[in-house]
């Protein structure tokens, strides 16, 4: 997809953050597929609550994450399976900053 196919789909969700992937196909004369892609592949766009969210994980994060897995990992090789007995994980989920809309 072109950069100026991918900067149209994000000014259509920055318009309004309720469209959906079938309006921004048909405004944009594509298919259903290469808008959900361009939507969440490329420009890394999630639905929160009926709304387009970006997800944005910094590079400092991503370091963040990197290294708390290497401190687990030495743990993991000094303590071995008593070690996992002891650990909890989950799932976690970064929600960003967006400006709720108001249904009319």
């Amino acid at each position: 997809m072109t950069p100026k196919a991918i900067a149209a789909v994000k000014a259509i969700v920055k318009e309004n953050r309720r469209v959906t992937v079938h309006e921004i196909a048909a405004r944009l004369d594509m298919s259903h597929g290469t808008a959900h892609h361009n939507l969440h592949d490329v420009l890394q766009f999630h639905k929160v609550y009926a709304r387009w969210v970006p997800r944005q994980l910094t590079a400092e994060l991503k370091e963040r994450r990197v290294d708390a897995f290497k401190e687990l990992y030495k743990r993991f090789e000094t303590e071995g399976d008593g070690f996992l007995g002891r650990t909890v994980t989950g799932y976690e989920t970064w929600v960003h900053f967006h400006q709720p809309e108001r249904r009319k």
